[in-house]
């Protein structure tokens, strides 16, 4: 599906987060509706992944079809505006939900480090 997006409606960009958000318009272009689509709530709530739990990121690496990385990714620390966790990622997912095991969003991938203790 195809939907086109609408910055004159809403539009937020952080440069050093490396991310942007942009309204979609409710119909696509083949007349799918993107409420059909579901949508992922944002919360500010505080404590929803702690270190040593593990968390799951949906992505499309390098332009691919979706995937997901389940489980054995485990949260190592929790900074104010970081959350640091290991899991296998690759270029072009910045910006996937990365969600707990209730499925509630609790980052946005920004980037990989790569191990050096390795």
């Amino acid at each position: 599906a195809i939907f086109p997006l609408e910055p004159q409606r809403f539009f937020v960009t952080d440069r050093d987060l490396d991310f942007s958000l942009v309204a979609v318009a409710e119909r696509g272009a083949q007349g799918e509706t993107l409420s059909s689509f579901g949508r992922l709530v944002l919360s500010e709530a505080q404590g929803k992944v702690v270190v040593g739990e593990f968390v799951n990121i949906v992505q499309h690496p390098r332009g691919e079809p979706k995937q997901i990385a389940l489980r054995e990714n485990q949260v190592v620390d929790v900074l104010d505006d970081f959350l640091h966790y290991e899991s296998d990622t690759r270029e072009g997912s910045s910006g996937s939900a990365v969600f707990n095991d209730q499925w509630e969003v609790v980052a946005l991938h920004h980037s990989s480090i790569p191990k050096t203790d390795a």
